[in-house]
């Protein structure tokens, strides 16, 4: 009688690893392509002297993670990071994209001194956190179009944004393009001011992104 105990204990077992691995093998790792990949901000000038500022796209295309995509695509699970000192201000070719109050170049003095003010202590803080980190916590919606409930890392510190992603995939790759609008106060930062106060920078920032990724060889 022990005997058969043991024998239907250990054929649950087997049992147990094989329906684990039944749902891994529901999962194709794909890596995110840096190349093909970018995230862009717009952010505003405010206050009574915002006449003197510029508007600023901020841009980062250097992205790295992966995501293990599921055969549903709302079981995937992703992960991204990308380097603060990374960002680039004011690339004059996705300035002439966006046109309008964008158009036109900003002296270099202005772009540096934006990406200071941008990294100092005050705001990203680079040195002490030289990464943003995204996780999925969970995924909503139909394909094509989701919502990622997600975890953003900044400063040591997680917050909880969705994002809105309109995706693309097939066997060999993925696209999943979005925009949200921001505030810094989601993000917990403050905005940048000067003159006491007259300029600032608008709370409110626009954020598009593009996403792909390979899969995996095996």
């Amino acid at each position: 009688m022990k005997r058969i105990r043991n024998l239907f204990s250990l054929s649950l077992c087997f049992w147990s690893i094989a329906i684990c691995a039944d749902q891994n093998s529901g999962y194709k790792n794909y890596s995110i392509s840096s190349e093909n990949s970018w995230i862009k901000v717009l952010v505003y000038p405010d206050g009574p002297l915002k006449h003197l500022g510029h508007h600023h796209v901020i841009s980062h295309q250097n992205i790295r993670g992966s995501v293990q995509f599921a055969s549903d695509p709302i079981d995937s699970i992703i992960s991204l990071e990308f380097a603060v000192d990374e960002f680039t201000v004011d690339d004059y070719e996705l300035r002439m994209q966006e046109g309008g109050d964008f158009d036109g170049e900003v002296p270099q003095k202005d772009i540096d001194g934006t990406k200071q003010n941008m990294l100092s202590q005050k705001l990203l803080s680079s040195t002490e956190y030289p990464n943003i980190k995204i996780k999925s916590k969970s995924i909503e919606g139909q394909f094509p179009d989701y919502e990622v409930h997600s975890l953003v890392n900044i400063k040591d510190r997680d917050f909880n944004l969705i994002f809105p992603a309109k995706v693309s995939y097939d066997k060999k790759s993925f696209v999943s393009r979005g925009e949200i609008n921001l505030s810094h106060d989601m993000l917990g930062l403050i905005p940048f001011s000067a003159a006491g106060g007259l300029l600032t920078v608008r709370d409110l920032m626009v954020v598009s992104y593009k996403i792909s990724g390979l899969i995996q060889p095996n």
